[in-house]
């Protein structure tokens, strides 16, 4: 509570001041100053639907409210005489995680590649128009025969951003030789009154004992490529992407296919994929969801952009 007092009192412009002396991210200050004063220039629109694959009603978060939820920028916490040692160590995490975003909307594609794809070797963007229950299948699809050989496979919403470095170090704590399904759970259990998801294997009843939930696929859903490699043997789009959709949303049809694919699914929980207006207040977290082009843009440039081989020695 402390430390969120002192993010409201020392304002975002005397915060970013700070970051600039100790964070190659933001070697040239003045643009991101610039990139501030363009989120704040652009009058916020929003309604109940904000044109995401996953919508979120209310306003975007604020350039200021996504560095409160993700924190200490990534240079900060690497010490001078390690700097490079665990840069390259992070580079080395990301060639074995295929990082992919669902987009509906072109406006995205440029700041997500920008602010994120640009430093990962196995980065892309899977293209929908409108919405459809099956586009988070449909972008694992896309990306497991695009990076068949990764090891981990990242799919999240266009409007959210990762933090790369995070991203890697969560992948470490799991083990990718087994299935894992990761992400920030939602209606497991008895959790979800009157719920109920007819997925193709079994339908998910609230309060059944392997109900699992879902993974809210808004700041992404993370998954090890044994559990994908079972995803792909089911066919999962034919039957989640006919009319009408015996599923209604790409997150819960995507944790639909790994229920039909592991029979005892079990959802690792990780609040830190905060999904924005129902998240809790974390600090430090993973990734953040419904945000707005800019502040993608004005978030790679304080977390991601040391990953740069231009902004740092190799």
């Amino acid at each position: 509570a402390s430390r969120r007092l002192q993010w409201q009192r020392i304002g975002i412009t005397q915060w970013a001041f700070l970051v600039s002396n100790f964070c190659h991210a933001v070697d040239d200050f003045e643009i991101l100053l610039q990139v501030q004063a363009s989120i704040r220039a652009v009058p916020a629109k929003f309604d109940a639907d904000d044109g995401s694959q996953i919508s979120i009603p209310g306003p975007p978060l604020s350039f200021e409210a996504a560095l409160q939820l993700l924190g200490t920028p990534a240079a900060s916490v690497l010490s001078q005489s390690g700097e490079g040692r665990r840069i390259k160590s992070l580079r080395s995490g990301l060639r074995d995680i295929a990082v992919v975003y669902v987009s509906g909307r072109p406006d995205f594609d440029k700041a997500l590649t920008e602010a994120v794809l640009q430093y990962t070797p196995l980065g892309g963007i899977f293209k929908v128009h409108g919405k459809v229950p099956d586009n988070f299948i449909g972008a694992l699809d896309y990306a497991f025969k695009r990076f068949p050989t990764a090891k981990w496979y990242y799919i999240a919403d266009d409007d959210s951003f990762v933090h790369l470095g995070r991203l890697v170090q969560l992948a470490s704590t799991f083990d990718a030789t087994s299935k894992q399904y990761i992400g920030h759970r939602d209606c497991a259990g008895d959790s979800c009154p009157n719920s109920k998801v007819n997925c193709k294997r079994e339908t998910m009843l609230n309060g059944a004992v392997n109900n699992p939930g879902w993974a809210c696929g808004g700041p992404g859903v993370l998954m090890s490529r044994p559990l994908v490699e079972a995803m792909s043997a089911r066919s999962c789009k034919e039957y989640y992407g006919q009319e009408p959709a015996p599923v209604c949303c790409g997150d819960m049809a995507l944790a639909c296919c790994a229920f039909d694919a592991w029979e005892g699914l079990q959802i690792s929980n990780v609040p830190s994929f905060n999904p924005g207006a129902f998240g809790k207040a974390l600090a430090n977290n993973v990734a953040v969801h419904h945000i707005t082009p800019n502040t993608t843009i004005a978030l790679g440039k304080v977390y991601n952009l040391h990953l740069d081989l231009e902004h740092t020695n190799s």
